[in-house]
């Protein structure tokens, strides 16, 4: 996160909480990085505690050559305690009441684990799509699924790729929930404009700006055949296909239908069904034959 940026976002997701009593923000961030120490009140000398306006749990991580998103990510997640864990980021902003609906998508399907699949797309790419993938940017936990899995994303990426390791382990294991009615405003560059207004770029405000900001400019740093060698060692090229093919914006709703909930997945036949679902939705539907 950015500065003073991260802490505006940070105070927009609580004022668009319908309970904000109930959220426990936690924040992981390199410990030489000075500008979040300033714009949290956090001292120099402490790696770990709660900022000066107490609403901010933080823990510090290493300051490597690499992006230190996946760590800081972990780390907050390390220090957490709610049954929900949700990922978010200094360009990304809820809809009002935004825990209260998913609140309410957990109690309403009887959800006890699961990784969560919001509409978290950038706003000007979801502009000219039906609607957005299975790919989970900024996924959400029951606490019972971090505990299994021990991390919110793999350690062994950098940046970029552990989102797609996240969801071919999700569709795997049938524990993907579909919770796209639940839409976060995701920008590039900045979120907000410099006089306070929603930058995103969504259909609510076109609005939007074109240039990344230096935190994702080192999101995305990560060489793709870095990420493909960490896939490849630890899924078969069958999965990382099925995985593609969910990202697929046409073929992600077929993915979510097949897909057997709790129970294991294999890449063959989850391909087959979402095909064949596909195909037979595209060219066999009634509106075909008129």
């Amino acid at each position: 996160m950015s500065d003073y940026q991260s802490i505006r976002v940070r105070d927009e997701w609580f004022s668009r909480a319908k309970y904000p009593d109930r959220i426990e923000h936690c924040l992981g961030f390199e410990k030489n990085d000075n500008g979040i120490r300033s714009a949290y009140g956090i001292p120099n000398i402490s790696n770990q505690g709660q900022s000066k306006d107490k609403k901010t749990k933080y823990i510090t991580t290493e300051s490597l050559a690499t992006s230190s998103a996946v760590r800081n990510w972990n780390g907050a997640a390390q220090m957490s305690t709610g049954e929900f864990i949700l990922l978010i980021a200094d360009d990304l902003v809820p809809n009002f009441e935004w825990d209260f609906k998913i609140e309410n998508f957990i109690a309403s399907n009887g959800f006890r684990d699961g990784i969560f699949k919001f509409t978290d797309d950038r706003c000007t790419s979801l502009t000219n799509l039906q609607n957005d993938t299975l790919l989970p940017r900024h996924p959400g936990f029951l606490r019972e699924t971090y505990n299994k899995l021990g991390y919110v994303f793999d350690h062994n990426f950098d940046s970029t790729g552990p989102d797609f390791d996240l969801l071919i382990y999700a569709l795997a294991n049938g524990c993907l929930r579909d919770a796209r009615s639940i839409k976060f405003h995701h920008s590039i560059g900045p979120i907000y404009s410099e006089d306070s207004k929603l930058m995103c770029g969504c259909y609510e405000n076109k609005k939007s700006h074109s240039v990344r900001t230096i935190s994702q400019i080192r999101m995305h740093s990560q060489k793709p055949s870095e990420i493909e060698n960490l896939l490849e060692k630890k899924w078969h090229k069958s999965y990382i296909f099925m995985g593609y093919l969910a990202c697929i914006n046409r073929l992600s709703n077929n993915f979510m239908n097949s897909m057997k909930s709790n129970k294991k997945n294999y890449p063959a036949y989850l391909i087959v069904e979402s095909l064949v679902k596909y195909i037979l939705n595209k060219f066999l539907r009634p509106s075909f034959w008129r």
